[in-house]
């Protein structure tokens, strides 16, 4: 409006500015309305209060690399992840179901020892003594039907087991390999967005330069305004992506709860 009045912009360039202003106050008002309900979400998922308030930590704008190459990430999930836990643990007590069962088709050894000391009426330390020790060894070799199908059933259950905990092993594979290569992805279009943001930049600031001189019209400096704010918004959705893809990876590792 001041360079309206002296004569350096239209009536027409003032408006357009008007109509802009307008149109990013409702852009405004629909951002903090998707704030609202976030937040709302969020307290849902963490069991708090709707009236409870409390403030969020920035983001760092600065991603965190992930260490460690794919091989390892793999192996970590392998050590931490808490389906292969689960699975692990039900293989070991298949395995003892197992030797439980196997047991009573093994020989049975038992060893049995006495000693035994009978005084006389002498003062003589020449008392009777015996000892006898024995060894019996006993072969089962009758069995039920039933106890052999039990032991067929226990190797069965076994090495169903084991083949699930073989899948789900290659299945927690695929889960970190795609998420690494998405975090990989990510850290790649932030670097380009970030490059966009510099550039955006610079080009605003040669714009409004020109613009107070009256070297560019109202459209440049509208056009370098959306230029800068979509290469914002450009990098701020690489970097939600980025902490996406991170989380996803720490879970599918096992780790998740190591940041938190």
């Amino acid at each position: 409006r001041k360079m309206l009045k002296a004569g350096m912009r239209s009536r027409a360039d003032v408006l357009r500015w008007e109509v802009k202003l307008a149109g990013d106050e409702g852009n405004l008002v629909r951002s903090e309305n998707t704030l609202a309900i976030a937040q709302a979400a969020l307290k849902e998922v963490m069991g708090v209060s709707f009236e409870e308030e409390f403030d969020l930590l920035p983001v760092a704008e600065e991603p965190i690399k992930t260490e460690g190459t794919l091989a390892k990430q793999v192996d970590t999930a392998f050590r931490f992840h808490p389906g292969i836990k689960v699975m692990e643990a039900n293989v070991d007590a298949q395995r003892a179901g197992v030797r439980l069962a196997w047991a009573g088709f093994q020989p049975k050894i038992n060893f049995v020892y006495s000693y035994g000391w009978e005084k006389n009426n002498t003062m003589a330390l020449d008392s009777y003594t015996n000892w006898s020790a024995a060894v019996t060894v006993g072969f089962p070799i009758f069995h039920s039907f039933s106890e052999y199908a039990n032991l067929r059933k226990a190797k069965s259950d076994l090495k169903r087991l084991e083949a699930m905990k073989e899948s789900l092993k290659r299945g927690i594979a695929v889960q970190v390999t795609g998420a690494s290569l998405n975090v990989k992805s990510a850290l790649q279009r932030l670097k380009i967005t970030q490059k966009g943001v510099d550039y955006a930049t610079e080009h605003l600031k040669v714009v409004i330069n020109k613009y107070k001189v009256g070297m560019a019209s109202n459209i440049d400096f509208i056009d370098a305004q959306v230029a800068y704010t979509q290469a914002k918004a450009d990098k701020i959705y690489a970097l939600y992506d980025y902490y996406i893809a991170k989380a996803e990876l720490e879970r599918a590792m096992g780790t998740i709860d190591e940041h938190r």
